[in-house]
């Protein structure tokens, strides 16, 4: 509410409460029933004023509404040693995983040295290898990523 408005209101509140103190002093030249009569009026003048009051200062403050975002989905970083392939890869001698390496250069998906070591080289590599070759979904599980492994080392 606005502070000027608020004072006039106050201001009505306390004039009332004035008037039902000093009138009745003159009212006693008036009979009983204009008497009960006024003093009815004025009794029901303050009570207004009293709620009135009451309402003003016991408004709860006013907040902004709260809004709801939902949390934006993060995309999942999967690491390249934790996957069913590096499992599978890592069950390989060393001179077969670096034949798996060197049969993936040929075909052009890996760019990386020919060092037996499976990182996200190889990984990406095997991937690519494996959609191109219509069995990416094999490489969801170990045994899809053994059959991807053993068609680069055995050409089946």
């Amino acid at each position: 509410m606005l502070p000027a408005i608020h004072r006039i209101k106050t201001s009505a509140v306390a004039a009332t409460l004035a008037l039902s103190l000093a009138l009745p002093a003159p009212a006693f030249a008036l009979n009983e029933k204009e008497q009960g009569i006024l003093a009815g009026a004025l009794g029901v003048l303050f009570f207004q004023g009293l709620v009135e009051a009451s309402k003003t200062n016991n408004r709860p403050a006013r907040t902004p509404p709260v809004t709801y975002h939902e949390p934006r989905p993060q995309p999942v970083v999967i690491s390249a040693h934790r996957t069913p392939a590096a499992y599978a890869f890592a069950s390989y001698s060393h001179a077969e995983r670096r034949a798996i390496q060197r049969s993936l250069a040929r075909a052009g998906y890996y760019h990386g040295a020919v060092d037996g070591a499976f990182g996200p080289g190889t990984y990406n590599a095997t991937l690519r290898y494996a959609h191109a070759s219509g069995s990416g979904a094999a490489m969801t599980s170990q045994a899809g990523a053994y059959g991807v492994f053993d068609r680069l080392l055995y050409g089946y």
